[in-house]
């Protein structure tokens, strides 16, 4: 995600003509990804889903990971 994160930094450098610092230590990680897999794309949330190691179980609408 950290990759994500420099590769839309880039972008919006090229987008704005403005200097944005935004550093990858201010975005919070963990609710970035929690924002994915309530609002992003079919494909954002299997991607987010495919990167994670550990066993998930799903109970009630609830990701649980192991």
């Amino acid at each position: 995600m950290k990759e994500e994160i420099e590769r839309f930094k880039k972008f919006q450098e090229v987008m704005n003509t403005e200097n944005t610092d935004i550093k990858v230590k201010d975005i919070d990680i963990k609710n970035y990804l929690k924002y994915l897999l309530k609002n992003g794309s079919v494909l954002e949330k299997r991607e987010v889903l495919g990167n994670v190691k550990t066993k998930i179980l799903l109970t009630n609408k609830s990701l649980k990971l192991f």
